[in-house]
């Protein structure tokens, strides 16, 4: 029996290569990572696994994790694939660190996903080597299907594991609260202290590329699809930029936005550093139940528009939260540290210190929450 965790259009791929039911395949849905390690111990017995590194709606740090977990708990064979024939490097990389066969990680759709599938199934005796050419109905595709055993060295040397990065997850309680600020505030502190350091933005609208025609041309360079540089400070697009940032930074900072937003919030909780962003009053984090019962005492929290004569009794409220509670500092400029070095350092602690950054040539001057 095989297990799969893929997106539909890996599934329906699947399902042509095997309408004549020439190996038994179960198809899982899972909302989180628990869910899917609960699929696979509920299931029984698999001798393989095929897993869509993009699985979580294209967050393939989500993906690693699971990847890691599966290696972990089950002794079924993993088959990583994904339906992108630009399969990042790293990417695979990572797979193979997590004991993933080079040829057992494919890339690509149609005819060469189909064609790479069978091969390790008939390869494991999984299906008996008769009949088994891949149906003319799937759509081939002029790109080359990839094994791990073919890449190139790397030109760039990735980290040993994930450790290796220092993660900070922000997160806001609800919308507007100044989520992204401080994220970048973080990022601007850890610059300032000459700390290699990058901004990985995990919603799906990613408001700080749109300053492109805003800023000075100088001031915002697109380095690729994913990745901008924005007054000298590294922005990477999307969940799927993630392994890219990891091999080029010490720090990431995740921008997750709206916490109750989060498709799958063990990712946030996995983070080395994980920050909560409020506005005003404790009491107005009441649908952050889940992150107060999640709080291992390791979570700080940071509000943002509590004047100075409130702030002792906000601290207080906080109880047991009380000493990881901080107040932000004015920040109008998503671009420019605010200077509150005894905030950020309280929060990621002390590095070596430097320079500020800053940004002081724009066209226009903007206002944030």
């Amino acid at each position: 029996m095989i297990a799969a965790f893929v997106r539909k259009n890996l599934q329906a791929t699947i399902e042509r290569l095997n309408r004549r039911e020439i190996f038994s395949c179960e198809f899982y849905q899972a909302r989180n990572m628990d869910a899917a390690k609960k699929s696979v111990e509920d299931g029984g017995s698999f001798s393989h696994i095929i897993f869509d590194i993009a699985y979580f709606d294209g967050d393939i740090d989500a993906g690693l994790e699971l990847l890691s977990r599966f290696s972990a708990t089950t002794t079924a064979i993993m088959i990583v694939v994904n339906d992108d024939v630009n399969f990042g490097l790293a990417v695979k990389q990572e797979a193979l660190k997590r004991g993933v066969k080079p040829s057992n990680i494919i890339s690509g759709t149609g005819a060469a996903f189909g064609k790479a599938l069978l091969e390790i199934l008939i390869r494991d005796h999984v299906v008996i080597d008769d009949a088994t050419s891949v149906p003319e109905d799937i759509p081939t595709v002029s790109e080359t299907t990839l094994v791990a055993s073919e890449f190139p060295r790397p030109v760039t040397a990735l980290p040993a594991s994930a450790k290796d990065n220092v993660s900070i997850a922000v997160a806001g309680a609800g919308a507007g609260v100044g989520c992204t600020t401080q994220a970048m505030q973080i990022l601007l502190y850890l610059r300032s202290q000459s700390v290699d350091a990058a901004l990985v933005e995990m919603v799906s609208r990613h408001s700080l590329s749109e300053y492109d025609g805003i800023m000075e041309d100088e001031n915002y360079e697109i380095v690729d699809e994913t990745h901008i540089r924005v007054c000298g400070s590294d922005i990477y697009l999307g969940s799927q930029s993630v392994t890219k940032a990891r091999a080029q930074h010490s720090y990431l900072v995740y921008d997750y936005g709206n916490y109750e937003g989060i498709p799958d919030v063990s990712t946030y909780l996995e983070k080395d550093i994980r920050v909560v962003v409020g506005s005003t009053k404790p009491w107005e984090m009441g649908h952050l139940n889940g992150v107060f019962a999640a709080d291992d005492g390791s979570i700080y929290y940071v509000f943002t528009f509590v004047p100075a004569g409130d702030q002792q009794a906000v601290r207080m409220q906080m109880a047991d939260a009380a000493s990881k509670t901080f107040f932000s500092s004015y920040a109008p400029d998503y671009f420019n540290f605010c200077g509150n070095e005894n905030l950020y350092r309280g929060i990621v602690g002390n590095v070596q210190a430097s320079a500020a950054p800053s940004c002081p040539h724009k066209k226009r001057w903007f206002l944030f929450k």
